[in-house]
């Protein structure tokens, strides 16, 4: 199996930073930024493309870009133009270029304005390669409060061909000029997207994109947004290139994402490392995007598949799991959304297991296979329930299903429980006879070469059996006691109980009633106490067992270290067959305890 290119990435970005000196900004007083110390700076705190837009000034922005060439970040020429119709950032994909495009524009001798308007400055920019993003549209400085009025001028801006997006300071402003706009100037913002759709001819779903910015003027500014906080915007680019920044702000929709809406971690999977099958030896790195499973025919594509459904622990029924293509041995890693990570690890024949000490027991994991939709289809044409089972897997149920299958139970449980009896003794002799048979080939492995290795993972299959049932038992008669012991039925009777036709024991009635009176109270008062101590002891079984299983590792180590050495000596053994005979015996007992437990009640 050949790894190839995950293709394009989020990569962290700041596109409005101003500098210090005389190549700068006017109102940066902060000496430290410099351009050498502002991309050295960027690379600490994570940031893949940066670019120094200062006050009608190119000096700083182009020194930046030249230190940056043999940097791993991609500085951007650009400048942040002051016009009398509020602020416009402008990018280049060369110095050359910028420098050109500002000899053609008017700066004022104090460098504090441009006289140029921005429709005017974004079609120079576009004669270098260039083009604009609005910026900060929300304050004072921005294109709407500086104009002061939706008029002719602001239909002609936002029309602009060469108008790549638009910058927001504040994140509550995000949805302005969408059809998500709810704001007191929605409609007119609204108007202004239409006429540009309609001018540029483009779809409705090609909104500018909204792009956030330190506009940084100190060092500890950098790469945070007006809250603080080290969010701003991630652009998903293929390389770090002025073309590649191009096209995510064409593509904003899917390559522009404000980092305040996102997540810290989107959960995902990470790795799955395959032993024994088709797919021996093989290691799989997910992509952090999308992972694209290609080969031909029979190459394995359906069972890698069903190999991350079963790590998963998501239920499947496939017919190719277990198989003799199927994997001895998977281990598939998960990271959730606090940014742990859990290894589940599959034997074949075996349940999946997490490897690590704590409770979840499966990945959450939506599915929508080929062979199961073409089966749906085609049995939806029969019955609409095949349909219905198919459309009610992407919902959950769980609760409601739980509901229905309690009712049933109780339903089942009207049936005469001497017939459930009757079956069960029936089956004993069945029981018994196929518990001994896979006790025997149980038997002839342990005194076979491979006797370790079965005598460890018997040992490790016990021992979760054990873990499984003990709180569930002690749960179980938790519960009995409760039932029992709010039981209150008898006291109300007696406490009701009209005493005028009592006339032998009239002396005695009010003492006894009296005393079963104190007998409800030594109940009710101990039964929490009871169950509340209970509780604290299963808490501090739960935390043993933890511990206990958290041993498994380990002992799993042993077993993987006597896998090793038997394959070294060429020893043949079959793992799944192993893991079935452990997992039937163990089943089998455990049927045959449960029939002898009716027996004797």
């Amino acid at each position: 199996m050949e790894a190839i290119s995950s293709g394009a990435h989020f990569f962290k970005a700041d596109l409005h930073i101003h500098s210090y000196g005389e190549g700068g900004s006017y109102d940066v007083d902060d000496h430290q930024m410099n351009p050498r110390n502002i991309v050295d700076t960027a690379i600490s705190k994570g940031l893949s493309v940066i670019s120094i837009t200062d006050h009608n000034e190119i000096i700083n922005s182009c020194a930046a870009a030249k230190y940056a060439e043999q940097k791993n970040i991609l500085v951007i020429p650009g400048v942040e133009l002051s016009t009398t119709q509020g602020h416009l950032l402008l990018y280049f994909e060369i110095t050359q270029n910028l420098r050109s495009f500002i000899g053609q524009v008017t700066i004022s001798a104090d460098r504090r304005t441009c006289q140029t308007g921005i429709v005017e400055c974004l079609t120079k920019a576009q004669q270098y390669k260039g083009f604009g993003i609005l910026a900060h549209i929300d304050v004072d400085a921005g294109f709407e409060q500086t104009i002061g009025a939706f008029n002719p001028q602001m239909d002609e801006i936002l029309k602009h061909e060469n108008l790549f997006g638009l910058e927001i300071s504040n994140k509550a402003n995000a949805k302005w000029y969408t059809e998500e706009d709810d704001s007191d100037k929605a409609a007119d913002r609204k108007r202004l997207v239409n006429l540009r759709l309609e001018t540029l001819d483009k779809d409705s779903t090609d909104s500018l994109p909204k792009l956030m910015s330190s506009d940084a003027h100190t060092i500890l500014k950098l790469g945070k947004n007006i809250d603080d906080e080290a969010k701003l915007t991630r652009l998903k680019m293929d390389h770090l290139t002025f073309e590649s920044f191009r096209i995510a702000l064409l593509s904003g929709s899917s390559r522009v994402r404000i980092e305040s809406d996102l997540p810290d971690i989107v959960p995902c999977f990470d790795t799955l490392t395959i032993e024994g099958g088709l797919l021996d030896k093989q290691s799989i790195k997910f992509s952090n995007n999308l992972t694209c499973i290609i080969g031909g025919r029979g190459t394995g594509k359906s069972t890698l598949l069903e190999c991350v459904r079963t790590g998963a622990n998501v239920h499947t029924e496939a017919a190719v799991i277990n198989t003799e293509v199927w994997p001895d041995v998977l281990t598939l890693t998960y990271i959730d959304e606090q940014g742990t990570k859990h290894s589940f690890r599959r034997e074949k024949n075996m349940e999946t297991v997490n490897l690590a000490a704590d409770d979840i027991d499966c990945c959450p994991l939506e599915w929508y296979g080929q062979g199961e939709t073409a089966m749906t289809i085609k049995k939806s044409e029969e019955s609409p329930v095949h349909l219905l089972n198919f459309l009610n897997s992407f919902v959950d149920l769980s609760t409601l299903n739980m509901r229905d299958e309690e009712l049933r139970e109780l339903l089942r449980e009207n049936k005469s429980e001497l017939t459930h009896l009757r079956l069960d003794i029936k089956q004993k002799e069945d029981v018994i006879k196929i518990k001994n048979n896979f006790d025997a080939q149980l038997k002839h492995l342990q005194q076979d070469k491979v006797k370790d290795l079965v005598n460890f993972n018997l040992s490790l299959a016990k021992e979760r059996e054990i873990r499984q049932s003990v709180v569930k038992e002690l749960n179980e008669l938790i519960k009995k006691y409760g039932i029992i012991l709010s039981d209150k039925s008898f006291f109300e009777w007696f406490t009701n109980l009209d005493t005028k036709d009592i006339i032998i024991g009239s002396e005695y009635i009010e003492q006894v009633k009296k005393i079963v009176d104190q007998f409800a109270n030594i109940v009710a008062n101990k039964h929490s106490e009871l169950i509340g101590e209970l509780n604290s002891k299963i808490s501090d079984l739960k935390q043993s067992i933890e511990s206990w299983k958290a041993k498994d590792s380990e002992y799993q180590q042993k077993i993987d270290t006597k896998r090793a050495e038997l394959e070294a000596k060429g020893i043949p053994f079959d793992l799944g067959k192993i893991n079935r005979i452990i997992n039937d015996s163990i089943i089998y007992a455990k049927k045959l305890k449960e029939i002898e437990d009716k027996e004797k009640n």
